[in-house]
């Protein structure tokens, strides 16, 4: 599975008890980030682990990056299936100008976040299978086991109505939205405080900042009424939806309010951290078995170099671990968490500021 995943696929993982082999996703220098996760990476990986039972992706990234271009035949060749967190890949069937939809690329099982990218209530969610590698069966099983026997008839509802959304999109309706998202990009590039990035997925911008860093930059466009998705330590993410959702003239107003305010104040230096390399293929130190019965103790960051991490470190959003339960802490992690937490970063952690809970008698 992939080495940046979800949280929730980590939480699935010791729930099951399974023994997962981590990729790393390559570094990208046009992305700046760790984006795609390579074929040969997963064939490697495969080779190494041939007791693998399935392979799990996330597709799109949450910056809209997209790579499964011949993962999933090298998957298939080994005679399991590909599993697919496509959160924020919904509206990827509709084909033409977006990506090429997980399903389309030939996964086996895919779940999409239809609240995310289409028009559905929070936590609304679609589960696709697809082929004769996964058994429909126990999927079923499980489904009766993990969710509610009292579910929520809007959430469902509002299901139904992101499907007909998608169903009735229209050519005149993608023309509009990419008729108006050439115009926002136009006016985020007349401003040079950021350079802009396009994405795989037209409906992700990426503003890669020239100073202060991302979270700063995040604020400051809140300030002025313009929300960014997420914020990283060099780029602001922004987000839109299948149909123009804000007035040009009250963005292009917005932006000007923005420009006025900064001319007042000298920007600080962007502080850039090194990329953490992480291994391409990784496996925990323990199982998760294991770590259950282990004791565990909350040590400073000053002496957390060495340990086994007894919790994920999340930095929120994406949602995305930087460390892994189970997995060492070395120098570098160290230094990334002061530098995200000294750049006002969030985490789903509570008492980052004091240390990290690590198993005992490491």
């Amino acid at each position: 599975m992939q080495r940046n995943c979800h949280k929730s696929v980590l939480n699935a993982l010791e729930l099951s008890g399974a023994s997962p082999v981590f990729i790393s996703p390559r570094y990208e220098k046009e992305t700046g980030r760790h984006s795609h996760v390579s074929h040969r990476d997963v064939e490697q990986a495969l080779k190494d682990h041939p007791e693998s039972k399935a392979v799990f992706l996330t597709y799109p990234d949450y910056f809209g990056r997209t790579y499964l271009e011949k993962i999933a035949e090298v998957i298939h060749s080994y005679r399991i299936p590909l599993l697919v967190d496509e959160a924020h890949g919904v509206h990827f069937q509709l084909g033409n100008s977006f990506p090429k939809a997980a399903l389309t690329a030939g996964a086996d099982s895919v779940a999409q976040s239809a609240h995310k990218m289409a028009p559905a209530m929070t936590m609304a969610s679609f589960l696709h299978v697809q082929g004769d590698r996964m058994d429909l069966n126990r999927v079923r099983h499980y489904l009766q086991m993990l969710q509610s026997s009292s579910p929520s008839y809007p959430l469902m509802a509002s299901l139904d109505v992101a499907r007909a959304y998608l169903a009735s999109w229209k050519p005149s309706d993608k023309e509009n939205l990419f008729d108006y998202l050439e115009k926002v990009k136009s006016l985020f590039k007349s401003y040079n405080y950021w350079e802009v990035r396009a994405t795989d997925d037209p409906l992700k911008l990426t503003l890669e900042v020239r100073s202060e860093t991302g979270f700063d930059w995040a604020d400051a466009l809140d300030t002025v009424g313009i929300v960014p998705e997420l914020a990283t330590t060099n780029q602001v993410l922004l987000v839109f939806g299948l149909a123009p959702s804000v007035d040009l003239m009250l963005l292009e107003e917005r932006l000007k309010t923005l420009d006025s305010q900064l001319k007042k104040r000298r920007n600080r230096a962007t502080i850039i951290e090194d990329q953490i390399q992480f291994p391409v293929v990784q496996k925990l130190e323990y199982s998760y078995s294991f770590m259950q019965r282990m004791d565990v103790v909350r040590v400073g960051w000053q002496e957390a170099a060495g340990y086994v991490a007894a919790e994920a470190i999340i930095p929120y959003p994406p949602g995305i671990p930087l460390v892994m339960k189970g997995e060492r802490l070395n120098e570098q992690h160290v230094a990334q968490v002061h530098a995200l937490l000294s750049q006002g970063a969030r985490f789903q952690n509570t008492g980052m500021e004091q240390g990290v809970l690590v198993f005992k008698g490491e």
